[in-house]
Protein backbone atom coordinates (compact mmCIF):
# COMPACT_ATOMS: atom_id res chain seq x y z
CA UNK A 1 0.00 0.00 0.00
CA UNK A 2 2.59 2.75 0.66
CA UNK A 3 4.48 1.84 -2.60
CA UNK A 4 1.74 2.64 -4.48
CA UNK A 5 0.98 5.90 -2.38
CA UNK A 6 4.85 6.70 -3.16
CA UNK A 7 4.41 6.01 -6.77
CA UNK A 8 1.16 7.78 -7.10
CA UNK A 9 2.78 10.82 -5.41
CA UNK A 10 5.62 10.66 -7.64
CA UNK A 11 3.61 10.18 -10.66
CA UNK A 12 1.65 13.50 -9.70
CA UNK A 13 4.85 15.73 -9.18
CA UNK A 14 6.11 15.00 -12.08
CA UNK A 15 3.69 17.21 -14.24
CA UNK A 16 4.04 19.78 -11.89
CA UNK A 17 7.35 19.62 -11.93
CA UNK A 18 7.00 19.94 -15.68
CA UNK A 19 4.65 23.07 -15.45
CA UNK A 20 7.40 25.11 -13.10
CA UNK A 21 10.25 24.47 -15.63
CA UNK A 22 8.40 25.10 -18.73
CA UNK A 23 5.11 27.02 -18.50
CA UNK A 24 7.21 29.22 -15.25
CA UNK A 25 4.09 28.32 -12.71
CA UNK A 26 4.85 29.72 -9.69
CA UNK A 27 5.05 26.79 -6.76
CA UNK A 28 4.16 28.40 -4.04
CA UNK A 29 0.25 28.67 -4.63
CA UNK A 30 -1.46 31.94 -2.71
CA UNK A 31 -2.36 31.91 0.77
CA UNK A 32 0.62 29.43 1.64
CA UNK A 33 3.76 30.72 3.21
CA UNK A 34 6.98 30.17 1.81
CA UNK A 35 8.51 26.40 2.01
CA UNK A 36 12.08 25.26 1.67
CA UNK A 37 11.50 24.82 -2.31
CA UNK A 38 10.32 28.36 -2.64
CA UNK A 39 13.54 29.85 -0.63
CA UNK A 40 15.67 28.34 -2.58
CA UNK A 41 13.80 29.27 -5.57
CA UNK A 42 13.98 32.93 -4.05
CA UNK A 43 17.51 32.70 -3.19
CA UNK A 44 18.67 31.45 -6.90
CA UNK A 45 15.72 34.05 -8.25
CA UNK A 46 17.89 37.10 -6.57
CA UNK A 47 21.67 35.85 -6.86
CA UNK A 48 20.92 34.52 -10.47
CA UNK A 49 17.82 35.77 -12.27
CA UNK A 50 14.61 34.44 -12.64
CA UNK A 51 15.23 31.86 -14.99
CA UNK A 52 17.82 30.50 -12.32
CA UNK A 53 15.03 30.03 -9.91
CA UNK A 54 12.51 28.68 -12.05
CA UNK A 55 15.46 26.13 -13.06
CA UNK A 56 15.99 25.25 -9.81
CA UNK A 57 12.43 24.97 -8.13
CA UNK A 58 10.78 22.76 -11.18
CA UNK A 59 14.06 20.55 -11.46
CA UNK A 60 13.48 19.94 -7.45
CA UNK A 61 10.03 18.93 -8.51
CA UNK A 62 11.16 16.86 -11.09
CA UNK A 63 13.82 14.80 -9.44
CA UNK A 64 11.47 13.94 -6.65
CA UNK A 65 8.68 12.64 -8.69
CA UNK A 66 11.46 10.39 -10.40
CA UNK A 67 12.67 9.75 -6.88
CA UNK A 68 9.29 8.77 -5.27
CA UNK A 69 8.43 6.64 -8.69
CA UNK A 70 11.63 5.26 -8.53
CA UNK A 71 10.99 4.31 -4.65
CA UNK A 72 7.89 3.20 -4.52
CA UNK A 73 8.19 1.14 -7.38
CA UNK A 74 10.77 -0.79 -5.44
CA UNK A 75 8.70 -1.02 -2.36
CA UNK A 76 5.45 -2.33 -4.40
CA UNK A 77 7.41 -5.29 -6.00
CA UNK A 78 9.34 -6.08 -2.58
CA UNK A 79 12.93 -5.48 -2.74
Amino acid sequence: MVGAFLFLFGLFALPFGVSVLVLGVSPATTGLSCQAICGLAMLATDFFGPLAGRILSGGFYVFAGFAFLFVGRAVYNGR
